[in-house]
């Protein structure tokens, strides 16, 4: 649980922590990236539709896990390098969220 401590804090400071339903912390799944448990979780229990999902990743372990679920992925480039997000299967990449255009999504 020291993951979602971390998180907590981290939120919490930034003043944003209350505007999440619900939160899914990486030792919180058997399973981690690539593997797409921790997706298919999040959007099992909102109750969500695959093609109505978007993933934002930035590493090529969540860019796999996304892929893997078959859940549309945004690469950002903060790690690594946006050739190689897209070629890891992202629909397109940012440098960060605020260059993130949602009208190319849909």
């Amino acid at each position: 649980m020291l993951i979602r401590k971390n998180v907590k804090m981290i939120l919490s400071e930034l003043k944003i922590y209350e505007k999440f339903d619900s939160i899914i912390c990486g030792d919180e799944v058997k399973r981690g990236k690539p593997d797409p448990e921790m997706f298919d979780e999040t959007i099992d229990r909102f109750n969500l539709k695959k093609e109505e999902c978007l993933i934002f990743e930035d590493s090529v372990e969540g860019v796999s896990a996304a892929v893997n679920s078959k859940v549309d992925v945004v690469g950002i480039t903060s790690s690594t390098s946006g050739e190689i997000l897209i070629d890891k299967g992202c629909i397109t990449t940012i440098d960060n969220y605020l260059n993130f255009d949602m009208s190319i999504y849909g």
